[in-house]
């Protein structure tokens, strides 16, 4: 196993991780979250990346049916915690002030 392929993949973790939340960050100028939207999305966003990291790290073991069983309950819990979140996102209104909201 070499180990600079493995700093590669991580690093790439972590770039993909640092994306997901510029993302995040973007979607909250045009989208209002209540707490649970947000904590599912960090925790599908967690998920995710933890089901990439298991994925590859299997591959790398050569254990392929691992790293698909990985990718299928890791990945698809983060897209399930993904697709829960949009439930509890409301859309911000332009030129509406706080007092507005409220009635």
């Amino acid at each position: 196993m070499n180990i600079d392929l493995l700093l590669l993949v991580f690093f790439i973790l972590g770039f993909l991780s640092c994306l997901g939340i510029i993302q995040i960050l973007k979607f909250k100028s045009k989208y209002q979250f209540k707490l649970p939207a947000l904590l599912l999305i960090f925790g599908g966003l967690s998920l995710l990346v933890f089901a990439i990291a298991w994925a590859v790290s299997s591959l790398i073991e050569y254990e392929n049916q691992a790293a698909g069983v990985g990718m299928l309950i890791f990945g698809g819990s983060a897209l399930i915690c993904f697709s829960i979140a949009t439930k509890f996102m409301t859309k911000k209104r332009v030129g509406v002030t706080d007092a507005q909201r409220v009635k």
